[in-house]
């Protein structure tokens, strides 16, 4: 006998509903016979227990020192960790484009200093001065970069105090240098939620 595409799809689907009905009979019937066991999935919770489904003594014990030494803990973060956020503050506070304006290197910054200080830390570019006209007109590009090899650093908990000299060029967009001299700068970080922000900056003279 043929059969065509419809009858294909009914005998399908007849099928379909007599094996739902049977595996639903199959385990309709296995549920009755075996009872419900209850699991825990969780093993993050999970503590020894004694036959009368109470904590036991030394996993009590064993929580108690653990949650006293989490509490007595203090962070203290690794002074290296200061002294690369430093030059990175370095590189990009000296960091000046032909572009830039005021707002855009307070900016640049904004993720190195504390609130306090980044409203206080000089950034400016004398707006409206010859100086500034001819960075612009010339494109101008500064960059300093801190040699790290010649740094002073004392530390405290949670304090870095850094002293480092910083290179300080001037060139044109071409590349070519017009000016470059040495400053030391003195920096102290803190360490603060998580991350170390710089709450003290001092300019030094030029080490030539």
């Amino acid at each position: 006998m043929k059969l065509t595409t419809g009858g294909i799809g009914f005998s399908v689907v007849v099928v379909i509903v007599l094996s739902v009905i049977t595996v639903t009979l199959l385990g309709h019937k296995s549920s009755q016979q075996r009872p419900v066991r209850s699991v825990h999935t969780s093993t993050a919770t999970s503590r020894s227990v004694g036959t009368s489904g109470k904590t036991s003594p030394s996993a009590a014990k064993t929580d108690a020192v653990k949650a006293h030494k989490k509490t007595n803990q203090q962070v203290v973060s690794s002074p290296d960790e200061a002294i690369a956020q430093a030059t990175a503050f370095l590189e990009n506070y000296y960091l000046i484009l032909p572009s830039d304006t005021e707002a855009s290197r307070k900016a640049r910054i904004a993720p190195y200093v504390t609130k306090y200080l980044l409203a206080r830390i000089p950034v400016g570019l004398g707006e409206g001065t010859q100086a500034n006209e001819v960075r612009i007109r010339n494109r101008l590009v500064q960059r300093g970069k801190a040699v790290l090899a010649q740094r002073t650093v004392s530390t405290t908990k949670n304090t870095v105090v850094l002293s480092v000299p910083v290179v300080v060029s001037v060139a044109r967009s071409n590349g070519k240098m017009l000016h470059r001299f040495k400053i030391v700068i003195d920096s102290q970080w803190s360490f603060a939620k998580g991350r170390w922000l710089l709450s003290s900056f001092e300019e030094g003279g030029d080490s030539g």
